[in-house]
């Protein structure tokens, strides 16, 4: 491949995963918000006599968090198949040997190789365990999910 060809393959590829990254943070940002509005509302009505409207509040929680893991998730996918394309061609660059540390230069390889030796939650549970940025979200969602249905039920019992 000529470097010109490389060039403005790297650069396709890295508008591709910055778009889908961005998506990613922005549609979650997008979720905090509407479900703290969603709680303040579901709070508000816990306040009056009409409680009998704070199930379906809880319930549209629960559903959110459902629907926007489902698109965190995808987002997720697309950013992957980014990162594999960019390391694919990371690994195609002639990098110099002038150092013996010369491949810290191929960040998303890099990334990949040390990623694989850390110790991560939830299969490791320790105070140390690395979290990434997917199991951070997905237990917002968890969380946020599983307080709409217990919210959706406490009025009925």
């Amino acid at each position: 491949m000529d470097q010109e060809f490389l060039k403005d393959t790297r650069e396709y590829i890295w508008n591709y995963f910055i778009a889908h990254a961005e998506a990613r943070l922005a549609t979650f940002r997008f979720y905090l918000a509407f479900c703290t509005i969603l709680v303040a509302g579901l709070i508000a009505i816990l306040g009056t006599n009409k409680t009998w409207l704070a199930s379906p509040f809880a319930l549209l929680i629960s559903f959110l968090s459902f629907i926007y893991w489902k698109v965190d998730v995808r987002h997720k996918d697309l950013i992957k198949h980014a990162e594999e394309a960019l390391e694919y061609l990371e690994m195609k660059l002639p990098i110099p040997e002038i150092e013996p540390q010369s491949q810290v230069l191929q960040l998303f390889h890099s990334e990949a190789v040390r990623s694989k030796s850390y110790q991560r939650f939830p299969k490791h549970f320790r105070l140390n365990a690395y979290f990434s940025y997917s199991t951070c979200v997905n237990i917002v969602f968890l969380v946020f999910g599983l307080v709409g249905i217990v919210l959706a039920i406490a009025p009925i019992i």
